[in-house]
């Protein structure tokens, strides 16, 4: 959604977006607001997997926040709409890389919306500054960001006095990556967009989680950190084992073996109850114990419950998952979607779940379990 005020262009899988608010491209709320549609629409656009964000003009980059419309009505404490202000540093799963060409001065929220960028270029003539010290204000997103990004005791001087600081000196401390000729600089950057444009998207989407997710943590946390790529694999080998303990159903022994095997491998029984709530079950309904999991997969001989049947026996051919989304928080994670059950007639039967996971001496280990049939008239 192209304004006066953002200009976007699309060269291949290529979004170059360019703020254009003479003199000094500020931001107000409204400018803002167009920038997060603009960035979350690039996030949601599959044929686009780079971005570079630029200035109009060669003097300014971007001032920041825009206080002649401050001084006109704007709310320093509006609503800057999706992505906060600048609408790129508070977007959620920003997955793509963002390329800043700053291509002048950068100040204040200009420097913010800068930090928020993987990589910075700039132009050999540009500046950068946090002056809001000089109006007693803080700079709350560059206080958590720079940081981070560069010697401490350097963003601490930036910060409490405001100095300006220019591209030799920024690139020393490692806050900008390249410096170019001013009549270089916006073709430098398409070059590089195009070189990250060839590369995967999904391993720059899973860079991308990873360095944010680990951000905040410790090194052996981060290392400790469920994945999705582990909840895959734990689903696949449950489905795998549903179907297995079905076709052992005519050879009572080893298919209580190897149940028993299935569900001390995947599940926490041995550690702790497990929420299990399986799909046919109504007068036990919850199964927090290992012998009544057994009972309800395997029924029979094995029977806890009157009503089980076994729920593995009927057989199943295949056990294919649909993840909806997921909940990871380190050590512990949450999967939600559906699951389908195929039998040898062909028939799938669709089923709703919900799976709680926990990392326990490195393996992946079911602790919550909630299955459930479609809500239906």
């Amino acid at each position: 959604m192209e304004t006066e005020s953002v200009k976007t262009n699309v060269f291949g899988h290529i979004l170059e977006v360019t703020l254009n608010r003479p003199k000094a491209n500020a931001i107000d709320l409204k400018t803002s607001k167009v920038m997060g549609d603009i960035f979350c629409d690039f996030r949601d656009n599959p044929n686009l997997r780079v971005a570079i964000i630029t200035g109009a003009g060669e003097k300014f980059f971007c001032a920041g926040w825009d206080l002649k419309a401050a001084a006109d009505g704007d709310a320093v404490d509006g609503n800057y709409g999706v992505g906060g202000f600048g609408g790129l540093q508070e977007l959620p799963h920003m997955n793509k890389p963002i390329i800043a060409a700053v291509n002048g001065i950068c100040c204040g929220g200009g420097l913010e919306l800068a930090l928020s960028a993987d990589i910075i270029l700039a132009a050999e003539h540009a500046s950068f500054a946090l002056p809001e010290i000089r109006s007693g204000t803080v700079a709350d997103a560059a206080s958590l960001k720079l940081p981070k990004r560069i010697p401490y005791h350097i963003a601490m001087e930036m910060l409490f006095t405001g100095r300006w600081i220019d591209t030799k000196e920024a690139a020393r401390w490692g806050l900008i990556n390249q410096v170019h000729k001013s009549k270089d600089l916006l073709a430098k950057a398409r070059e590089l967009a195009e070189l990250l444009a060839s590369g995967p998207p999904l391993v720059y989407a899973a860079i991308k989680e990873v360095v944010r997710e680990g951000e905040d943590m410790k090194f052996n946390d981060a290392l400790n950190m469920i994945t999705k790529s582990q909840i895959h694999e734990t689903q696949k080998k449950w489905g795998d084992g549903i179907v297995k303990i079905g076709a052992l159903k005519d050879n009572e022994s080893e298919c209580l073996e190897f149940t028993s095997s299935f569900l001390n491998s995947l599940y926490d029984f041995e550690n702790n109850d497990v929420l299990f709530k399986p799909t046919k079950a109504a007068d036990e309904q919850f199964r927090p114990n290992f012998q009544m999991a057994l009972s309800y997969f395997l029924g029979g001989n094995n029977s806890y419950c009157s009503e089980d049947e076994g729920f593995a026996m009927k057989p199943w051919l295949d056990v294919k998952f649909v993840n909806s989304g997921f909940i990871i928080e380190n050590e512990r994670a949450i999967a939600m979607g559906n699951y389908f059950f195929t039998d040898y007639s062909g028939a799938v039967v669709k089923v709703e779940y919900t799976f709680g996971y926990k990392l326990r001496n490195g393996s992946l280990l079911i602790d919550l379990h909630h299955s459930s049939l479609p809500f239906s008239l």
